[in-house]
């Protein structure tokens, strides 16, 4: 069942189009994100979709019913949608019980208690009704606000960089504790966010948005191994692009070796491409004959990643394993696994 239907939305201000004809669908229970750097519309048009935002163009339709097309966009109020904000927004007067009750006020005393605490349960914060926001931690605070936004049984949740005042650690780890609470409430949700490891831990399917495009809709792992552009493949994950040229027998020349049978089809014998290699396709290999000198080491725990530099100058990123304790200046073992290339022409998108 479909729950949210972005058709073609353009959203404009002053004849200034700051989101360009988007569109993506949600199934009920699936968690769908925006993502992008600061500014390219995905606020904007996640406030299209809460009614806060007319829409120029296109329509968007909440269960079976259009609540923005041009020239009508339906009040706030009436479209069942909950919202989770970067700023908590709770009530400082009221309780944490009273904070959440705070939208079902049209129910009865006793179901408005029993909801009340049963999401107190949810959020695993049973024992925190009677106390106020300032008493708890930023991390508590966003689950109270969570389970505010929940509480009315809304059709589609909003979240607007809910995590993005916490730390990295704690907001991953967050972001896991919240799609593990949407998915066992089957709530459709849609997130806006910047971090890539935050819409990866908590997404289904993932729209990378860049100046009011929706440049491509998939799952993490499309746009990681499958990337559209060649702004999606260099936003998402890290990696080099290495320049090549198209030669006869689909064959592509690189600096690093020939590769065969990753030529774009649009692209003929002469055509100059660009080839991204992620840190994966570098793998270490003590015994391999192809070395390759390490002019800088990132430590992350359970890996390195190692800047490497070739023979001819190329560089390219590596993930080793971090007890293989190579140093910077030393030369490191690798081999090339090209299988997985993705490869665009080389012009302006």
């Amino acid at each position: 069942m479909k729950i949210l239907h972005v058709d073609n939305v353009s959203i404009a201000y002053d004849q200034n189009e700051v989101v360009t004809q988007a569109s993506f669908e949600l199934d009920k229970g699936e968690i769908g994100c925006l993502l992008g750097p600061s500014g390219c519309g995905k606020t904007t048009l996640l406030r299209a979709i809460a009614g806060f935002e007319p829409i120029t163009h296109g329509s968007i339709k909440l269960v079976d019913t259009t609540v923005s097309n041009v020239g009508y966009t339906m009040p706030p109020e009436k479209r069942n949608i909950g919202m989770v904000f970067q700023d908590f927004a709770l009530f400082p007067h009221l309780t944490i019980a009273e904070n959440i009750g705070f939208g079902i006020r049209h129910l009865s005393k006793k179901d408005k208690s029993e909801r009340i605490k049963q999401l107190l349960e949810l959020i695993n914060l049973q024992d925190y009704g009677s106390r106020y926001p300032h008493e708890l931690s930023g991390g508590q605070q966003q689950r109270i606000a969570l389970a505010r936004g929940l509480a009315p049984k809304p059709d589609l949740l909003l979240l607007d960089e809910p995590f993005s005042s916490m730390d990295a650690e704690l907001r991953e780890e967050l972001a896991r504790e919240v799609r593990s609470i949407l998915k066992h409430e089957n709530i459709t949700a849609v997130l806006v966010t910047h971090d890539q490891n935050e819409a990866f831990a908590m997404a289904d399917s993932i729209g990378v948005i860049n100046q009011g495009k929706l440049l491509q809709w998939g799952s993490g792992y499309e746009l990681y191994h499958e990337p559209e552009s060649l702004f999606v493949a260099d936003f998402i994950g890290s990696g080099v692009f290495i320049d090549g040229e198209v030669m006869e027998g689909n064959v592509i020349k690189t600096s690093l070796a020939s590769l065969e049978g990753i030529s774009p089809p649009e692209c003929k014998p002469g055509c100059k491409v660009k080839v991204l290699v992620r840190p994966d396709d570098i793998v270490h290999d003590d015994c391999s004959p192809r070395k390759a000198k390490i002019v800088s080491r990132v430590f992350r725990g359970a890996n390195n990643l190692f800047t490497l530099e070739m023979e001819d100058g190329t560089q390219l990123l590596s993930l080793v394993h971090s007890h293989h304790n190579h140093e910077v200046g030393e030369e490191l073992g690798i081999i090339m696994e090209f299988e997985h290339l993705v490869v665009f022409p080389d012009k302006p998108q």
